[in-house]
């Protein structure tokens, strides 16, 4: 009897783990979806907040616009202008030109250490054949050889 009041305990107080396993799994869920709304809302407010900045700083700049045109501005300083926008250009096709000749000269050098790979490639081949094949002549020589000598050791003996 003691046994089975004693398995019984025993299952009881398994049951009871489990069930409170779940509830702290339930209690974490509600925990996370909680923290997901109010990281949610926050998240709104910090749109709403730059939606309403945005829109203050709009209309502040269209208050405050100045038009840049008017007597201050004389041929002069338009044609500065004008030099200063050439002269920008004509060093961005100066670095562009540089770079290009840049590019052209590494792909260059690219292809002549390919093709210097290639041939040292190729030599090694040929290297690798011929010392085979002379292993193979070698073997051939040895075998013819050690046919020779076999076929007179027999020759001895008749």
């Amino acid at each position: 009897m003691r046994l089975k009041e004693l398995r019984e305990k025993e299952k009881s107080q398994f049951v009871s783990q489990i069930e409170h396993g779940k509830s702290q799994a339930k209690e974490a869920q509600k925990q996370r979806v909680a923290t997901m709304r109010q990281n949610q809302h926050y998240l709104g407010q910090q749109m709403d907040w730059n939606t309403a900045k945005r829109s203050a700083d709009h209309k502040v700049e269209k208050l405050y616009y100045k038009p840049h045109f008017g007597p201050e501005e004389t041929q002069e300083i338009i044609q500065k202008m004008r030099q200063t926008e050439q002269d920008k250009i004509n060093w961005q096709f100066a670095a562009v030109q540089e770079q290009l000749a840049e590019q052209a000269a590494d792909a260059q050098q690219a292809r002549e250490d390919e093709h210097a790979q290639d041939v040292e490639c190729l030599r090694d081949t040929a290297q690798i054949q011929a010392a085979e094949e002379a292993k193979k002549r070698r073997k051939e020589y040895m075998s013819r050889q050690n046919y020779k000598n076999a076929w007179q050791e027999q020759m001895k003996y008749r």
